[in-house]
Parts: C-alpha cells; sequence; structure tokens
C-alpha cells in the first residue's frame, strides 16, 4: 500500500492479532481471521483516505494474554510512545490489551504519551481527549471482564469433558493419537500401533530387566528408536511414561495448577501439586496399553528408588553452580566426585566434553581474576581515553538537526502542494521520499541514544567493576563455605564456558580451556 502523510506528518499503522475466539471460529470453517481483519481494515482506511506502509502492519499469529506474550505489540507500542505514529487502526479495542490493569495502563499510556489515535470501524479514541480515555480504559474493562468469562467457561467445559473420561489435552500421549468424538464435543485417545509397543518395550526394561531411566533412554537410542520430538530419548522422559495414568485407561485431570510470580518485574508461570486440588480420576473412553499390575509394579519401583533419596544433603556444594557451562552443548555443568575428589563434568551423554577436578578449574579461573585486576582494559576499555562517546554525542546533534531540517521541508512541499505548484503525483513521490528520510533518521537517532546510554553504563562499570574484583580476589580463599563462594563469584560474573578436548594430568591439568564473562555491560571477553 502507498503511505499517507497524515497533517501532522507521522503515518499510521495497522495492528492486526488473533484471538481465542477467532481460533474457535477457524476450527469452524470461518476463514482466516487476520486476512477477514487486514481486508476490513483496508476499506476503513481507503473510507478514510488513509493509507499504511506495509512494513507499518503488525500481525501477531500467536493468541497471547500479556503484552509480555506478544512481540509484534511491544514493536508497536514502542515506536507508538516515541511519538512515531499519529494513529493505529485496529477492528475493535479489545485486540489491543485484554491482559490485567497493568497491561491496559502501559496500553493507554502509551497512545497518550505518543499522542496517538485509536482508530476502529466503530469510533475513533483520542486518548488525550478526557471522554475518549474513560470510553477507552472502559472498553478495555469490559474487553478483561469477557476475557475471563471465556477463559472460565472453557475450563469449566474442560473439567465436564475430563469427568466424562475425554482426553483435553492439545498434544496426545505418546503410546496414542486423538480423534474427535462424533455426534458430541470433545476427543478421546486412541491406541497407536507402533508407538504402543515401544510404551511396552519401556515397561518391560524398567520392571525385568531391572534398567534405570537413563540407561532404556540409551537403549531406545542405540535400537534407533525415535522419540515423537528431539533425537534422542532423555531421563524424564521415560520418567513421565512410566507415571502416566493414560497407559492404564485412566484420565487424570486438575491435578496441577498453574502459578504465576512476579521475577525480574515479569510474570513467570510454574506449575505445581496441591493438597487441596479437586483431582479428577476417572475411567477413559480410551483403551489401556498397560495393564493395572504391571503398571503398579513400576510405581513401586519407583517409589524404593526415591526412599534412599530423602536424607540427601540439599545444601549447595559447587562454588561454580550456576555459572559453569559447557562450551559445547551449553548445559550446566555437574558435580561429582572421583577418587574422594570434587569432580566436574558435563551430564549430557552425548556430549564428548571431558571432566576435569574443581580445584583444577578453580585455580584457572582464579588466575584469570587476578590478570583483569592487573590489566582492566582486558574487560574494560580506557574509556578516558576513548572519544567514541563524544563522537556519538556530535553524529547525535547533527542527526536531530537534520530530522527538524527534514520536517520543514515536508511542509514546504505540503505548501507547494497547495499552492499547486506541484501536482499530484509530484507531491506523493516528494513526500513519499521525504518520509521515509525522516522514518531513517528517527531509527538513526533512537540507536545513537542506545549506543551513549550503553557508553555512559560502561563508564558506571569501570568506577564500580575494579573494587568488586579486589573484594573477590581478597576474599574468596578466605572461606571455606561454598554458598559464599557461589556469591562471591556471581556478584562480577555472568557465565564461564568450559572446554577439555584431551585427557591430561590426574591432579593438575592445565589441558583445558575457560571464556569468563563478565557481568558488565560490555562486549569485552577474556
Amino acid at each position: 500500500m502507498e503511505n499517507f502523510i497524515s497533517d501532522d506528518n507521522r503515518p499510521y499503522a495497522m495492528y492486526l492479532r488473533k484471538s481465542r475466539k477467532d481460533l474457535e471460529a477457524e476450527e469452524h470453517g470461518e476463514g482466516e481471521t487476520l486476512a477477514r481483519h487486514l481486508n476490513i481494515l483496508e476499506i476503513l482506511a481507503k473510507n478514510m483516505k488513509i493509507a499504511v506502509f506495509d512494513e507499518y502492519i503488525y500481525k501477531e499469529i500467536i493468541s497471547g494474554e500479556t503484552i509480555e506474550a506478544r512481540p509484534r505489540m511491544q514493536e508497536l507500542l514502542d515506536k507508538v510512545e516515541q511519538g512515531f505514529f499519529k494513529g493505529v487502526l485496529v477492528v475493535e479495542i479489545e485486540r489491543l490489551a485484554r491482559g490485567d490493569s497493568i497491561d491496559q495502563g502501559i496500553v493507554a499510556r502509551a497512545f497518550k504519551v505518543g499522542n496517538a489515535k485509536i482508530v476502529t470501524p466503530v469510533k475513533i479514541y483520542d486518548p488525550n481527549n478526557e471522554f475518549d480515555e474513560e470510553y477507552f480504559e472502559f472498553g478495555l474493562f469490559m474487553s478483561r471482564r469477557e476475557y475471563k468469562t471465556i477463559t472460565r467457561r472453557l475450563q469449566t467445559g474442560r473439567i465436564m469433558s475430563a469427568k466424562e473420561g475425554k482426553f483435553v489435552g492439545s498434544t496426545p500421549t505418546y503410546g496414542y493419537s486423538k480423534t474427535k468424538l462424533k455426534g458430541q464435543k470433545g476427543y478421546m485417545l486412541i491406541v497407536n500401533d507402533q508407538e504402543s509397543k515401544i510404551v511396552k518395550l519401556i515397561f518391560d526394561l524398567y520392571i525385568n530387566k531391572k534398567m534405570g531411566s537413563s540407561k532404556i533412554a540409551k537403549q531406545l537410542d542405540d535400537l534407533s528408536i525415535m522419540p515423537r520430538r528431539g533425537i534422542h530419548w532423555s531421563y524424564s522422559t521415560i520418567q513421565d511414561i512410566l507415571s502416566n495414568t493414560h497407559y492404564i485407561g485412566k484420565i487424570k485431570f486438575n491435578n496441577r495448577v498453574t502459578v504465576k510470580n512476579i521475577k525480574n518485574g515479569k510474570i513467570e508461570k510454574s506449575r505445581h501439586k496441591y493438597a487441596n486440588q479437586e483431582v479428577i480420576y476417572v475411567d477413559g473412553l480410551h483403551e489401556s496399553i498397560i495393564d493395572n499390575d504391571t503398571f503398579e509394579k513400576a510405581q513401586e519401583l519407583k517409589k524404593n528408588k526415591y526412599i534412599t533419596r530423602k536424607s540427601v544433603n540439599l545444601n549447595l556444594k559447587n562454588p561454580l553452580a550456576g555459572i559453569l557451562k559447557c562450551k559445547k552443548c551449553g548445559l550446566t555443568i555437574t558435580k561429582g566426585n572421583v577418587r574422594g575428589k570434587s569432580y566436574l563434568y558435563c551430564k549430557n551423554q552425548y556430549c564428548d566434553n571431558i571432566g576435569n577436578y574443581l580445584d583444577n578449574i578453580e585455580d584457572k579461573i582464579l588466575s584469570f581474576l587476578e590478570i583483569w585486576l592487573k590489566d582492566t582494559n582486558l574487560i574494560i576499555p580506557n574509556i578516558k581515553n576513548d572519544n567514541s562517546l563524544t563522537l556519538k554525542q556530535d553524529i547525535l546533534k547533527n542527526k536531530e538537526n537534520l530530522l527538524n531540517i527534514s520536517k520543514l521541508k515536508i511542509d514546504n512541499i505540503y505548501d507547494l502542494f497547495e499552492e499547486k505548484v506541484y501536482d499530484k503525483n509530484i507531491f506523493l513521490e516528494r513526500s513519499n521520499k521525504m518520509n521515509e528520510t525522516i522514518s531513517t533518521l528517527i531509527e538513526e537517532i533512537k540507536k545513537l541514544k542506545d549506543e551513549i546510554n550503553s557508553l555512559n553504563s560502561l563508564q558506571v562499570d569501570s568506577i564500580t567493576f575494579i573494587p568488586k574484583l579486589e573484594y573477590v580476589l581478597r576474599n574468596y580463599k578466605k572461606t571455606d563455605d561454598i554458598e559464599t563462594k557461589n556469591k562471591l563469584l556471581k556478584d562480577i560474573i555472568d557465565k564461564i564456558y568450559y572446554l577439555k578436548d584431551t585427557k591430561g594430568n590426574r591432579w593438575h591439568d592445565e589441558s583445558f580451556e575457560i571464556w569468563i564473562l563478565p557481568k558488565i555491560k560490555s562486549n569485552f571477553i577474556l
């Protein structure tokens, strides 16, 4: 589409998002939602004599409850808040925010600060108009109420389906496929002949061959039996299969609840078992793969294995816990014991990174920290003699001046068009070209401001990091407390990557490499 330049020289954008209701409608053959909504907005734009750059059409292909779950919405709000758009076209205001009051406040604030209108087929909302602002906020509030009602209705439907023995999950359990029930709502599991044989083999290996979950996973890989997802079988996958009641023809539902927690300013979801939860445990409509006696034997074996772990000391035993990563596969390095000494190794059974004694790795890390202290330029550049910050600040001023000049030029183009010096074709050609220049300048200015902020942060790091480093080196060897050592390292180190390809001396092995990423806002790595 061509771009329409609004009265204040800012372009318009479109935002399209699927809702849960749209996904249900698509299942019933009502057509692709985003395509229908795009058509509605294009007609609306044409009637209002508004056009939009294709790059300013934001399509959200996921139905997320929160802004955090919608990356395209985040991009749009960022530009709206900067005042980049004069308005945003949506089929209804509910498409902008259906999350909690915090999300609704973020959306309302972005449009108000950015002085951007919300254009719908029913009404145009101006967040800086008191009455429109109230109407807009009320619309978001009612949208949230509707969302809660739909969620509650869906959950009630899932509970009723589970009680009737239907399968309510999205992905069928390994060993089964799912099929739509005829003449009624819902799905049921049906036995997958090929996968069900593997399920029986897993139970046989566990009960009769006395193989553990890790060995079973390795055995299946050796037999070239592929899991449904990924390349290799894992310990956790085997454990899940051995405890899944679907295999004895049962449906278990509502035994876990989703709990939301705030961590680092973001909502994180986790699933937990609660004793007061009303767990649904009924006969399913599907056939069983494993008989009850076999399943109970497996549960008894698992129970007996876990009993011996109750006395395990859960105190931290590795000063590099959460810091040391495998350079080959990226997994966190695990601590074990070899010949009475602490030994670190990659727990990925398919990774060939060779392990090493904790003392060897710890000594090398400390020696590198001492090198940092002697030559801080290895991790923090010499900012005092670096003119890059001043240079970027000068470039920023020039860009901002060019932006102001470009805005004056676009005004002149409009004046010439109104005075009929330019015809329509010349006007569109020159105004579009000038607006592309303005858009480019706005992006470059934003990038420069981010770079300047990073350099300012680096200056702060140069002041605070070295005293922290001195404190760590001074106190690390003075303490035997593992948790204290771990906290000291985490205060200055983000991650350490470990690599060893050849075997060396048992006790003093230096044939390995480490990469240390300091906890500073720069890209300098030892």
